[in-house]
């Protein structure tokens, strides 16, 4: 089995991504595994239900703490198991092959990552002379553009979506997600000229892959960068306003923009995870970045977040 780079560990797995990856010759630290369905437990406890549910009352996704390790299932979907050193991996339902792929990059990664003490932002980032600067986004929020639009000046892509951080006594790291962006239609028309011939990420969503790196859009950095800035970005207005938000404003913006939102709390990180978020607002700003909507109006918004991400670097 292949052995990739992602989010700083190298994971083995037979699954077979049609994401791009960073391919790794080193031992493994987890392997993503095909698997049958988890065996019963008796010591098995539901830790968290999704509040969504299907049309016949059932919830849309669970949480279940095993003596195996977690097991996070979507309803009728797929069912992974996630231990430390291993993710077993079910698909549900034939006809969505793609689920592995996006619960595997997305939840269940994010999942592993908070076991071991590192929490996943849902942002995007790129990495500009001062550091990484981040962008907490939820879907169609901005984050993507601003990365891309930095990307056209020779800033690489750190991550896109999943942003882990790793807080240490010398500062804050931002870990690397893979060498692929994930853009709308008219994204990839402004970006790349051309939406045609990209491989459609989900068949109920129109969202396209993005290749990143050689032979495709921008270049990626393989590595850890120290986290510098994280943005808010919220379009409207007239002019580009940043404004660095205080300490307790900070760590909620943190906490409402991490990936796995409520399932943290429901398996008892929530004390360990909230004084990881403090000490990130106390040693990252965290600030709210409001600019004109339009891909017209990005140029300027990139140069203002540049010489923003400066003067914070230089204080």
């Amino acid at each position: 089995m292949p052995t990739y780079q992602l989010f700083g560990i190298r994971l083995r797995s037979d699954f077979p991504f049609a994401s791009r990856m960073v391919c790794s010759d080193g031992p493994a630290e987890v392997a993503l595994e095909a698997a049958s369905a988890a065996p019963p437990d008796e010591a098995a406890s539901a830790v968290y239900e999704s509040p969504y549910r299907l049309p016949d009352g059932r919830t849309q996704l669970s949480l279940e703490a095993r003596s195996s390790g977690d097991v996070f299932t979507v309803t009728d979907v797929a069912r992974f198991c996630v231990s430390a050193e291993r993710i077993g991996y079910e698909l549900l339902d034939e006809t969505q092959p793609h689920a592995i792929e996006i619960l595997t990059l997305g939840t269940v990664m994010s999942l592993w990552l908070e076991r071991r003490g590192l929490p996943a932002l849902h942002a995007a980032a790129v990495v500009a002379p001062s550091g990484a600067l981040g962008f907490l986004a939820t879907n169609k929020g901005g984050k993507t553009s601003l990365a891309a639009s930095l990307m056209q000046l020779g800033h690489p892509l750190l991550s896109d979506d999943i942003l882990p951080l790793e807080v240490a006594p010398g500062g804050v790291c931002a870990r690397p997600g893979y060498p692929q962006m994930r853009l709308w239609p008219d994204q990839a028309q402004h970006f790349l000229g051309s939406a045609e011939g990209l491989e459609i990420v989900h068949p109920d969503f129109d969202k396209r892959r993005i290749p990143v790196g050689a032979g495709g859009f921008g270049d990626f950095h393989a590595g850890t960068a120290p986290l510098r800035a994280l943005y808010l970005p919220e379009r409207g207005g007239e002019r580009v306003e940043i404004e660095t938000l205080p300490l307790g404003a900070a760590v909620m913006a943190l906490i409402e923009h991490s990936f796995l939102l409520g399932m943290p709390e429901a398996m008892g990180l929530e004390a360990a995870r909230f004084g990881r978020f403090a000490q990130l607002a106390r040693r990252v700003p965290v600030s709210r970045l409001r600019y004109p909507d339009g891909v017209e109006h990005l140029p300027r918004v990139r140069d203002a977040l540049l010489e923003h991400a400066a003067k914070t670097a230089a204080a």
